[in-house]
Parts: C-alpha cells; sequence; structure tokens
C-alpha cells in the first residue's frame, strides 16, 4: 500500500499515463527453439504458450515467467485452448511449469524457459 494512499484520481492518472506510452523493445527467442522440431510439432495455441512467456521474460525472471489466460485471450486463445498449449509445450520441453496457480487469493503459474540467451 502506498503511504499515503494515493487518490483514487491520482491513480486514474498514472494508469491513464503508464497506457499512453508506446510499446517498445523486442522479445528474443533463440533459433534453436523457433526453427526446432518440437517447436515446430506443437499446435498453435502451443507456439502462443511459448511466445507469451518470451514475451514476459525480461533477462532475469526465468523461472518465474507468468502466463495467464488472459494474456493468451488477447491473442485469441480460449482458456481450455491456453491450457492445452501450455501443456503441449511443457510436454515438448520448451516450458517448465514452477508453481502452479491458485484460485484462492488468485495469482497466476509460474514458468521456466528451457533455452534462454546466456
Amino acid at each position: 500500500r502506498c503511504k499515503p494512499p494515493v487518490s483514487d484520481a491520482e491513480l486514474a492518472n498514472i494508469v491513464k499515463s503508464a497506457w499512453a506510452n508506446p510499446i517498445t523493445g523486442f522479445t528474443l527467442i533463440p533459433n534453436e527453439v523457433f526453427d526446432g522440431h518440437e517447436f515446430a510439432s506443437l499446435p498453435m495455441e502451443g507456439k502462443l504458450a511459448v511466445m507469451k512467456c518470451y514475451r514476459n521474460y525480461n533477462g532475469a525472471n526465468n523461472g518465474t515467467i507468468p502466463n495467464t489466460n488472459d494474456e493468451m485471450k488477447s491473442w485469441g486463445i480460449s482458456r481450455r485452448l491456453a491450457s492445452r498449449g501450455r501443456k503441449a509445450a511443457i510436454e515438448a520441453g520448451l516450458l517448465k511449469q514452477m508453481k502452479k496457480a491458485t484460485s484462492t487469493n488468485p495469482k497466476p503459474a509460474f514458468f521456466e524457459l528451457t533455452h534462454v540467451w546466456k
């Protein structure tokens, strides 16, 4: 919690400002992943799960990379397909699930990429 707490108007301005900035940066997916048999054989929802994890990877958070249903939904993937995609990526050895999602005090599942730039 902020001390002192910010007003609703100030919080709304902070959020508005954050969303007003253009999206910058880039996502690195190693060619060994992108061109590999494991990735190529995934269903589309599995490929998107892997790409979303690389998108959320910041170089220091491997093992605590979130991949939520809402993120997958933003790319047109339903909750059922998102779950199936993550499972396929895990079975292909491209992702490891480090922590399961919780429904009480909701928290996302966390993943580790098996191939990252060193």
